[in-house]
């Protein structure tokens, strides 16, 4: 994180300053993204990924606890390295032209970040 200060002084030969702090805070789980955006022509199969990784010097647990969208599509939890580094794949299910948004929660078993949601969009067109 990187944030800029303006300081206005008194010295007349530098009567404004600007300092930068920069800080690395760390996070419990870091994802690579928030959400997802599948989109393509009616029929496509269309999958986008979102790599999960622990900050903690503990195994992370993943549990999908909820999901609205199994009937438009399907995801995959993948164990890239066990307890660390995790990928979520999803894929629109072929369909017809259509539009759609909803979510996938994960519960997770630490403390600072106890529960992980997903978004996900979904825009199908026609060819």
């Amino acid at each position: 994180m990187s944030k800029n200060i303006t300081v206005y002084t008194n010295d007349p030969n530098q009567k404004i300053l600007t300092l930068e702090l920069k800080a690395f805070i760390k996070q419990s789980i870091y994802l690579s993204r928030k959400s997802i955006t599948l989109q393509g022509m009616a029929g496509q199969t269309i999958t986008q990924s979102i790599e999960v990784k622990a900050g903690e010097d503990k195994p992370l647990i993943l549990k999908p606890t909820f999901f609205d969208l199994d009937q438009k599509v399907s995801y995959q939890i993948e164990e890239i390295i066990k307890g660390k580094i995790y990928k979520i794949h999803f894929t629109h299910k072929p369909g017809p032209v259509e539009s759609y948004s909803g979510s996938l929660t994960l519960e997770t078993n630490f403390l600072k970040k106890p529960q992980i949601k997903i978004l996900i969009w979904g825009n199908f067109t026609a060819n």
